[in-house]
């Protein structure tokens, strides 16, 4: 038997730091997101930093060449700078950055301290359940690319918790079901450790299918191994090391704990291209590959949160629908963005006269007992009863073309082609979207132009009328 060396190592102390700052700057972005909200001049939402979100949208960004709404470019960002860092290092966003990851770590040694921690490793249920994760996987991207809606995003553990500051009224209500995931999780991880990571996580099962053939990996000889199974014992996810040359698991994470458990430096290693890394130089390659990116388009311009301006919130999806009315928006903002009357809609909602009009609904509803959607549903009223400020074509998606927005409105196509600066022989059957975008001009336009016209139609109308009544009063 070869004599113990008892390696000593920054890794486990680097990964936990590593593990807490991520965890620590999410929470407080979701707290500041809950207060100042994700208008322009607000706080990402959880949905614009998670690479899930990112897997989402994709179908629809292809496709359309839009976002699911509430999803930015910077969730693509995120997505594109996990999926590198596992060609390189594996699942190594799940073992050195992924909060939620570091949540369940933290319960793990709870349970681990207090004797609770079992170990599954040989387990045919265990086995069976981490199949369960491709499932949900296949499952979400189905349905999300089927509804082009965040379909999951009330079942997500994670999203649950970036809304604990928004109050018990949104982890009962909206929440309820991904609430009671991540409390099931997190006392799951009591007993085993990662169990979200092991049996539910889909974008686990998203980069476990990638990372398998990842170019860095734990690599044991069997020459020197002493057959100790510490790194069995001390592997998070329970892959049965000791019985592998190499570990092409998708469950891997790279946390690199069975290399510093391995007592022999010459038995276990994190290699590539039969080089050797120390656990830390791995983890901070994960680490400078996520960040660089993220810091690369930051300075390029690239990245992208927040919204530019309300109407891009309130049109999300390519429709000025009340349902995409946010809390932190104003009465006045919502009936800018809405065509309908502000002080109509504080009316209608039966608020004091002295309500400040440019205060977020999210403060002015809530102080009351009152909640958002009241808003919404306020909002939705004013617009089916007509009470607007001025006609608007806010139900015009880029999708549209220009012969389909003359027989919604009733224009002349060569009217909205004139006052766009559009070539009178534009073909009006090509979606507005591939009209204008190489133009480097936007839908939104469009709609501004159709609420223009609109509004002068109906302003000219009601003229009209009025120098017909004046007369046969007169003659009475």
């Amino acid at each position: 038997m070869k004599p113990e060396v008892h390696r000593t190592s920054s890794a486990p102390l680097l990964r936990a730091i590593a593990l807490a700052t991520v965890w620590a700057l999410m929470t407080v972005i979701a707290i500041l997101h809950q207060y100042r909200g994700g208008g322009p001049d607000g706080v990402p939402t959880v949905d614009a930093l998670s690479p899930m979100t990112g897997l989402a949208t994709l179908r629809k960004l292809v496709t359309d060449g839009e976002f699911i709404p509430g999803v930015y470019p910077s969730a693509i960002i995120i997505l594109g700078a996990a999926v590198l860092s596992a060609i390189v290092l594996r699942r190594a966003f799940c073992g050195w950055i992924c909060p939620l990851g570091a949540m369940q770590e933290l319960f793990a040694v709870i349970g681990g301290r207090v004797g609770w921690h079992r170990s599954f490793e040989g387990s045919k249920l265990d086995a069976a359940l981490r199949a369960l994760k491709y499932v949900v996987l296949v499952i979400i991207l189905a349905l999300t690319y089927y509804t082009g809606e965040l379909i999951f995003r009330p079942y997500d553990p994670w999203t649950s918790y970036a809304h604990v500051s928004a109050g018990w009224h949104r982890l009962s209500g909206e929440f309820l079901v991904g609430s009671i995931l991540l409390v099931l999780v997190l006392l799951g991880s009591l007993v085993v450790e990662r169990p979200y990571c092991r049996y539910l996580c889909p974008f686990g099962a998203f980069l476990g299918a990638i990372s398998k053939r990842g170019m860095i990996r734990v690599v044991r000889n069997n020459h020197t191994c002493i057959h100790c199974h510490r790194c069995d014992s001390a592997c998070p996810v329970d892959i049965p090391i000791e019985a592998m040359t190499q570990v092409t698991s998708a469950e891997c994470l790279s946390c690199g704990r069975c290399v510093n458990a391995c007592p022999i430096p010459s038995a276990l290693n994190l290699e590539a291209y039969q080089s050797r890394l120390r656990p830390s130089v791995a983890g901070l390659i994960a680490l400078a590959i996520f960040i660089s990116v993220i810091a690369l388009t930051m300075v390029s311009g690239g990245w992208k949160s927040l919204p530019a301006h309300i109407a891009e919130v309130a049109g999300a999806g390519g429709t000025f629908d009340p349902d995409n009315i946010q809390g932190f928006m104003s009465l006045a903002e919502i009936a800018r963005a809405y065509g309908v009357s502000a002080v109509g809609l504080r009316e209608y909602l039966g608020l004091a006269a002295d309500t400040d009009l440019d205060s977020p609904i999210n403060t002015i509803m809530p102080h009351l007992g009152r909640d958002v959607d009241e808003v919404k549903e306020a909002t939705a009223a004013l617009l089916v009863m007509g009470e607007v400020d001025s006609p608007n074509g806010t139900a015009i998606s880029g999708n549209m073309t220009l012969a389909e927005i003359e027989a919604s409105y009733e224009l002349s196509a060569q009217t909205l082609l004139g006052e766009l600066g559009l070539p009178a022989d534009t073909d009006t059957d090509m979606p507005i979207r591939e009209i204008l975008e190489p133009l480097g001009r936007e839908v939104k336009e469009v709609r501004q132009t159709v609420a223009v016209i609109l509004k002068w139609q109906a302003d000219t109308t009601h003229d009209t009328e009025q120098q017909r009544t004046i007369p046969v009063a007169a003659s009475q």
